[in-house]
């Protein structure tokens, strides 16, 4: 990989990209703009803005096909990170080289993709027999809805393709993904002084019951199996329902019984279900155990999105998943499979575009965890990836 190559990761990486505060997001795309201006792509911006008015930056670059008639390849990708957390060993904003990997937050999800992207859109800008227009979109807020990133770009953006690749997640071929629904349940109980609790309801015990029959409703929503494989290290053959207690906050202080315990969740679909109406019977199956275990409750949803699924037997689907086996067979692809996370890809799907996904994820880069980190030539594998697809016939 050339010196100037990883030179542009650093920067990415460098930039603090973390979704739930937006700090760098600007910062980001100038330097993907600057980037895109060096090799000569034409580039604009799409710009959505979340609940709280802070702008969500995605950046368009385009090159024009050379013949008429011309089908449209979409790339997309995304600049924004998870938070970095406590425990790495090097600060996580600052990246490092180390035997052949890059380390720092963003590394393998998703700013190794954005390189990927950036070292095809050069080789390929000057290919006179292009036969396809080319569309890359940097979005951001992908891992906090995608709504204002690439939501907003195929929304009021318009954008339109004949197919597209997500560049996320991991180096099998992925073609679905889960949909996602986020909330959380307040229970609520009477705070008192800790030394009279016959004179409160401890919300936190209340919390606790009502989350021992949340279990149920888990091994029942896991009996919902679709026809997408599941990845290989899920343990499962088909992808399947999931549902998580993720985070339970309650109390003031040691002598004070708590008034309020807030249970959060995430509800994961497989691509085939109707996610309102998953949502609907899960807000049937917590009343109904709130009435039977006399608890007064109040629920919250924060996210939903749909799953969504490609025709395998799609023409460009099946060109992609070969080329992505072809480069990739050492990793273990042999088939496709749904992706038990959910991505941008369920935006694109919607406007009835056909979708595969793989990036530059694999065992041990540790994408979400401290010392993230990507392998060099993953990136470039990734990038050869997307030159063999637009020169394929």
């Amino acid at each position: 990989m050339k010196k100037k190559d990883i030179g542009f990761l650093k920067k990415l990486i460098g930039c603090n990209t973390d979704a739930s505060e937006k700090k760098d997001y600007e910062k980001c795309c100038r330097i993907i703009e600057k980037e895109l201006n060096r090799i000569g792509v034409k580039h604009e911006r799409i710009n959505g803005r979340d609940g709280e008015g802070r702008t969500v930056s995605n950046v368009i670059a385009r090159i024009p096909a050379k013949k008429g008639n011309a089908k449209k390849f979409l790339i997309a990708s995304h600049y924004d990170v998870v938070p970095p957390g406590e425990g790495w060993s090097t600060p996580p904003f600052k990246p490092i080289l180390k035997k052949g990997r890059i380390y720092g937050r963003g590394a393998s999800d998703d700013k190794g993709a954005i390189l990927s992207i950036m070292m095809a859109l050069e080789e390929i800008k000057n290919e006179e027999n292009l036969d396809w227009e080319i569309i890359a979109v940097f979005s951001g807020d992908e891992e906090v809805s995608g709504e204002h990133g690439m939501g907003e770009v195929m929304g009021k953006g318009g954008m339109s393709a004949d197919f597209a690749l997500v560049a996320d997640g991991t180096q099998k071929p992925i073609i679905g993904a889960s949909g996602i629904i986020r909330g959380r349940i307040i229970v609520f109980g009477r705070q008192c002084h800790a030394g009279r609790p016959f004179a409160g309801e401890n919300a936190i015990m209340k919390g606790i019951e009502l989350v021992g029959e949340l279990e149920s409703f888990s091994k029942e929503h896991e009996k919902s199996i679709s026809k997408l494989n599941a990845p290989e290290d899920s343990g499962k053959k088909k992808l399947w329902g999931r549902f998580s207690v993720t985070t339970f906050h309650s109390g003031e202080k040691e002598n004070i019984i708590p008034g309020i315990a807030k249970i959060g969740f995430d509800l994961r679909t497989i691509p085939e279900q109707d996610i309102e109406e998953v949502k609907n019977e899960f807000i049937k199956f917590v009343e109904s155990a709130a009435e039977k275990k006399k608890l007064k409750i109040q629920m919250e949803f924060f996210h939903a999105r749909k799953g969504y699924s490609s025709n395998e037997n799609n023409k460009y689907v099946k060109r992609m998943v070969q080329i992505i086996k072809k480069n990739f067979e050492k990793e273990g692809n042999e088939e496709t499979a749904g992706s038990l996370g959910g991505n941008d890809g369920c935006f694109i799907s919607a406007k009835g575009i056909p979708v595969v996904c793989c990036g530059v994820g694999r065992i041990g880069n540790n994408g979400h965890g401290i010392d993230e980190s990507a392998v060099l030539e993953d990136i470039e594998r990734l990038k050869r990836i997307i030159v063999e697809f637009i020169a394929s016939k």
